[in-house]
C-alpha cells in the first residue's frame, strides 16, 4: 500500500529559528564588555559623562536588547500572539533606530571637535568610521525594513544592524583584554561568518544580507584606512 511523502519543511515555513536569538546575546554581550569600563560600569573616579553620551548609550542598549526581544518571540515559540507582539515592537524599532542614528552623530562630531584620536585612527579617521558605523546600521535597518514580508532577508538584515555597527565596542573590548586593535575585526566577522555557516546549512547559501554585511564593513575598513 503506498504511503504519502512527507511534506518537505524549508527555512520559509519555519519562521522561528532560535539561531538568531543566540546571535542577538552574544551580540549584546560583546558591546556590554566593550563598554563596561566606558559607561555601563564606568569608574566614579572618571569624568561624568555628558548627556548626549548618556542618551546614545541608552538608546544603543535598547536597540541590542530590542533584537533580543524580537528574535525570542519567533525563535522559541511561534504562534499568533508572538507575531502580534514582534510587529507592535517592530514599530518601536522605528523610533529606537532613529535616535541611534541621531544620536551616533552628535557623539561622532563631538569626539571629532575633541581632537579624539585612537591607537591607529586620526579624528578624522575616528569620525569616518563612526559615520560608516551608523550608515551600515542605517542600510541594514532599511533593507530589512522594506523586506519585512519576507522573512528570510528581514530577520538577517536587522540581525546584522548590530554586527556592522558593533565595531566600536569589539575594539574597546580587545583594547582592554590588550591585544592589538585590528583583532576586532575578528570579532566582528565572526559573526559573518557564523551567518554564513548557518546560511550553508539553512538555504544552501550564503544569503545576501550577509555579503551586504560583508561589503558594508569592507567598506568602511577602506575608507577609513584612506582617511587615516
Amino acid at each position: 500500500m503506498p504511503t504519502e511523502a512527507p511534506t518537505q519543511i524549508t527555512a520559509r515555513k519555519l519562521p522561528g529559528e532560535p539561531f538568531f536569538l543566540v546571535l542577538a546575546v552574544l551580540q549584546f554581550l560583546v558591546v556590554l564588555a566593550g563598554f563596561s569600563p566606558s559607561f555601563y560600569a564606568r569608574s566614579g573616579s572618571l569624568a561624568p559623562l555628558s548627556v548626549m553620551f548618556i542618551w546614545h548609550g541608552i538608546v544603543l542598549t535598547l536597540w541590542y536588547v530590542l533584537v533580543i526581544v524580537q528574535s525570542a518571540l519567533l525563535g522559541l515559540r511561534y504562534s499568533k500572539t508572538t507575531v502580534r507582539w514582534h510587529m507592535r515592537l517592530g514599530m518601536l524599532s522605528l523610533a529606537i533606530a532613529a535616535l541611534v542614528i541621531y544620536s551616533g552623530i552628535e557623539v561622532a562630531l563631538t569626539f571629532y571637535n575633541s581632537g579624539t584620536r585612537t591607537e591607529i585612527l586620526s579624528p578624522a579617521g575616528l569620525l569616518t568610521a563612526n559615520l560608516l558605523n551608523l550608515f551600515g546600521f542605517l542600510v541594514c535597518f532599511a533593507l530589512g525594513m522594506h523586506w519585512r514580508k519576507r522573512k528570510a532577508l528581514h530577520k538577517r538584515f536587522l540581525s546584522l544592524c548590530g554586527v556592522v555597527m558593533i565595531g566600536p565596542a569589539a575594539f574597546r573590548l580587545v583594547v582592554f583584554l590588550g591585544l592589538a586593535p585590528p583583532v576586532s575585526l575578528v570579532i566582528q566577522f565572526g559573526f559573518l561568518l557564523a551567518l554564513g555557516w548557518y546560511d550553508r546549512k539553512r538555504l544552501g547559501r550564503i544569503s545576501a544580507p550577509c555579503w551586504t554585511a560583508v561589503a558594508l564593513i569592507l567598506l568602511l575598513i577602506a575608507v577609513t584606512l584612506a582617511v587615516g
